[in-house]
Formats: structure tokens, C-alpha cells, sequence
């Protein structure tokens, strides 16, 4: 059960803008999972809990255009070739979670912005303000921002999961990202 460092795997690296905005939305969405879910789960006082609430937004909205040219940057890339160490099979799978993945952190970051029932400072550099006034509109996107970050939590450990199975099985998955 050796770990594979093997650089003699086929170049199939993601260029270089793909992987510093993957290792920026991975750092974004884990400490946002992990902060939120301590927050929601455990007893946090409440000056700690509103400062990650608040860090939390302020990241997030900064976030957004980046997130937005991950996305643009990939329907143009592409995805390098898996080369032939990578079954068919896994490849059409890596394929459709990371599909998911772009598509739950975009439910999130969407619901998350279309929750907000009060005016809001982005790091005190600017004020966003409430795109809607109904709290039952408000309070429903907040449901589903909840429900899809729970998902994305868990799809994203899944997915470091398969990370770590795939180096574990010498396929060198992660060495198209470093």
C-alpha cells in the first residue's frame, strides 16, 4: 500500500490558474463547512459565533467572482487526459462529482447571498444589501443554503476520501493538482 509520488505518470496536470483556484475553493469550502457546522453543532459563545458568521459571508461574497472563473476557466480548459492508469469507469465518475460538486458550492453561494435579510459589510470595504425583503422568501433560501452545504460537506469529504484512495492504489490522481 505504497503512496504514489510517481512523476512519471503521464503529464496530465491541470494548468496552473485551475489548481491555485481548486486549492483557493478547497481551503474556502472546508474552513466554511467545518466553521458552520461547529458553530450550528456545538455550544460556541456568542461572540465567536458571530464573527464566524460574519468572516464567513465576507470570504464567501469575495469568493464569488473567483468561483465564477473556476467555472468559466474549466468549460474552456477542459480536463487534462486521465491516461490509461484510470479506468473509463472512474473517469465518467470523477467527472460527474466534480459536476456536482461546481454545482452544489454554486446552490450554496447563491442561496447564501439570496438568505441575507439585512444589509451586510463585506470586511468593511463595502455594504451589500438584501436582494429580497420576505422573510418567508429569506427563510426559505436559508433551507436550502443549510440542506446544500450539508450535501457539499459531504460530497467533499467523499471526495478526499477517493483522493486518498486513488493514491493509495498508485493511480497519482492528486499530482494533476499539485
Amino acid at each position: 500500500m505504497a503512496i504514489s509520488l510517481d512523476s512519471s505518470l503521464p503529464d496530465s496536470k491541470y494548468s496552473v490558474i485551475a489548481r491555485l483556484l481548486h486549492w483557493v475553493s478547497a481551503a474556502l469550502i472546508i474552513w466554511a463547512t467545518l466553521s458552520g457546522l461547529s458553530v450550528s453543532l456545538l455550544d460556541v459563545n456568542e461572540k465567536l459565533a458571530h464573527w464566524i458568521a460574519d468572516f464567513n459571508v465576507s470570504a464567501t461574497l469575495v469568493f464569488i467572482p473567483f468561483f465564477a472563473w473556476r467555472i468559466v476557466h474549466r468549460l474552456r480548459q477542459g480536463i487534462p487526459e486521465y491516461g490509461d492508469h484510470v479506468s473509463i469507469t472512474t473517469q465518467k465518475i470523477a467527472i460527474c462529482v466534480h459536476c456536482l460538486l461546481y454545482g452544489l458550492t454554486s446552490i450554496v453561494l447563491i442561496s447564501g447571498v439570496l438568505m441575507m435579510d439585512r444589509s451586510f459589510s463585506v470586511f468593511h470595504l463595502f455594504e451589500l444589501q438584501p436582494l429580497f425583503i420576505s422573510e418567508l422568501v429569506t427563510h426559505g433560501f436559508e433551507q436550502i443554503h443549510v440542506a446544500s452545504s450539508r450535501l457539499l460537506g459531504l460530497l467533499v469529504a467523499l471526495h478526499i476520501l477517493a483522493v486518498i484512495k486513488h493514491q493509495i492504489g498508485n493511480t497519482g490522481v492528486l499530482q494533476r493538482m499539485l
